[in-house]
């Protein structure tokens, strides 16, 4: 199962992967992971997006909020995958060093 805050797969890099187009300005960055976001939807993971994880207890119970509704699921093994990198834009003229 993937637990997802977000509304589609992409994480905050590639947010709108999905519906990316070759000729955006992010089209060469986002393009290429589109296959990947094809694959997770075609696979038999339960892909659960738009849901929170707002707790985990020592015995793997996880507590989840989707839609208004919370529910609790046990896991046998959690991967926490937490934060994203933060992706400079180079401005001309912009303070640098030297």
């Amino acid at each position: 199962m993937l637990i997802d805050e977000q509304a589609s797969p992409g994480g905050q890099i590639y947010k709108g992967i999905e519906r990316s187009r070759r000729n955006s300005p992010l089209g060469p960055i986002t393009v290429p992971a589109a296959p990947l976001a094809a694959a997770l939807r075609a696979s038999r993971l339960e892909y659960r997006p738009d849901t929170t994880l707002w707790h985990v207890d020592p015995d793997g119970t996880l507590y989840l909020e989707s839609g208004g509704r919370t529910e609790m699921l046990t896991a046998r093994r959690i991967l926490l995958a937490t934060g994203a990198i933060e992706r400079p834009v180079p401005i001309r003229d912009g303070h640098c060093p030297g």
